[in-house]
């Protein structure tokens, strides 16, 4: 026998599942996209600079920077400062992504929207 607590729980599933359908059909007309993601270098004795470049299939490009220090007394390592700041770099890319996935998810859902990393 199903109890009030569980009508309310399937009552609210189905207001998930409905709100699930809307966020999907946004994201599945676009399925096939294929993006492209640049990263250019800028150095100098200490410092690596990557800017991070990602171009959508809509052809719209984000841009984030990300930047890597070396202690002057380290040896030289170039493509050790390249990946601390291209790994910075794309660590932002990630974070702007998923805020412009919210925003995108809060327009259909008119709810706020917290997406984890």
């Amino acid at each position: 026998m199903w109890s009030q607590s569980h009508v309310r729980g399937l009552h609210s599933n189905t207001k998930w599942q409905a709100i699930h359908r809307k966020v999907m059909a946004m994201y599945d007309r676009n399925l096939d996209n294929t993006w492209h993601i640049d990263i250019e270098f800028d150095k100098d004795d200490t410092h690596t600079h990557a800017i991070v470049r990602a171009q959508r299939a809509d052809g719209e490009t984000m841009t984030t920077l990300g930047d890597a220090y070396r202690h002057p007394k380290d040896a030289s390592q170039p493509m050790i400062g390249e990946e601390i700041a291209a790994a910075r770099g794309l660590i932002v890319l990630g974070t702007e992504l998923l805020q412009s996935a919210a925003t995108r998810i809060e327009h259909v859902t008119h709810r706020p929207v917290h997406l984890d990393s």
